[in-house]
């Protein structure tokens, strides 16, 4: 369930009431049920995403596709903080998942409508919450500014494309 909402961004309740009878033909298709907004949600399930769900296809017990031991998931607080003891992180929610899922997205050059069209975010106002700049954002985006001027002024240098122009 972590995995899928580490690439999906989806929300933990929205994955706890995923049934097997939502997915068909290797894609998702979400009512206003199980959905916050209310909005039918698709998703194509490619790469890890088919791998998670095949996965727990073989260990399938009942309606719901994440479950422990058949029954809904609830309270996961303490194998929550044991993953992230193992994984030596802290100060992580699920719910940051989210932002991560977004963000990740974001990096590899996806639209953002597409963006939203997987992680269920509304509006662009919310969008823009979720994908957060980071220190190497502004740093990434000077040097290709640099580099571009020094291009323009005839100029390269090792900030430049190629390294050493």
């Amino acid at each position: 369930m972590m995995h899928f909402a580490y690439i999906t961004g989806w929300r933990r309740g929205q994955l706890a009431r995923l049934e097997w009878r939502d997915i068909q033909d290797g894609v998702i298709r979400l009512s206003g049920r199980t959905v916050k907004n209310k909005d039918v949600q698709m998703l194509a399930l490619v790469g890890e995403l088919a791998e998670i769900i095949e996965r727990r296809r073989a260990d399938q017990n009942g309606p719901l596709v994440f479950h422990r031991n058949g029954r809904p998931i609830q309270d996961f607080r303490r194998v929550w903080r044991r993953a992230l003891e193992k994984a030596g992180v802290s100060d992580y929610t699920f719910h940051d998942f989210r932002r991560t899922a977004t963000r990740n997205m974001a990096m590899a050059g996806v639209p953002d409508k597409h963006i939203m069209q997987v992680t269920g975010h509304k509006t662009r106002h919310m969008l823009d919450r979720y994908n957060i700049a980071v220190e190497r954002d502004t740093r990434n985006t000077l040097i290709q500014t640099q580099a571009y001027l020094n291009r323009k002024h005839g100029q390269y240098t090792d900030t430049d494309e190629g390294e050493g122009k």
